[in-house]
């Protein structure tokens, strides 16, 4: 090797040079078997950390398709539970006016009940619900020989598109 040559190695300069007219070294023109096998581990290190850098982009496409789907499953699953909040408001509310039929029957009474009477008579049994899902009482009225259950619905205003009747009177 010329003088050169091992300067410029000594500087951290690649070892093939204009004045060398040997090109670098590659794993399989070395003969010795230790270094060898230093150049290969030197070869799979920077794979691995080529790797190490595709498998965090991966984590994070990951992390972003389970957050959409997490997001996804969240707007399905609210209304959901909305929907599942006035079907219990509607079957509550017929328990509660067949109560109040069979009160009218049994007392042969033509008052219109209210929710106490029908408690303390023992129509109505102490663990029916006699509060909509929302906390509001519901409300018993009688017109026509009819028997209406009512719930304010989720805005707890009277006369909104939310309230729930049972059963449901002519244009609701």
């Amino acid at each position: 090797m010329s003088s050169n040559h091992l300067v410029s190695a000594t500087l951290g300069s690649p070892l093939w040079t204009q004045k060398s007219a040997r090109p670098p070294l590659r794993v399989q023109d070395v003969t010795s078997s230790r270094f060898r096998r230093l150049l290969r581990r030197t070869g799979k290190l920077s794979d691995a950390r080529r790797m190490r850098g595709v498998t965090l982009i991966e984590v994070l496409i990951v992390v972003a398709i389970l957050g959409l789907m997490s997001a996804a499953v969240a707007v399905a699953v609210i209304p959901t539970g909305e929907r599942a909040k006035v079907d219990i408001a509607v079957q509550n509310a017929r328990a509660l006016r067949n109560a109040a039929l069979q009160w009218r029957t049994t007392f042969a009474k033509a008052d219109c009940p209210t929710v106490p009477t029908l408690l303390r008579d023992k129509v109505l049994d102490r663990s029916g619900k006699t509060q909509d899902p929302w906390g509001a009482a519901y409300r018993i009225k009688c017109e026509d020989d009819e028997i209406y259950v009512s719930s304010l619905g989720k805005d707890g205003k009277e006369g909104s598109p939310d309230d729930i009747t049972e059963p449901a009177k002519e244009g609701r």
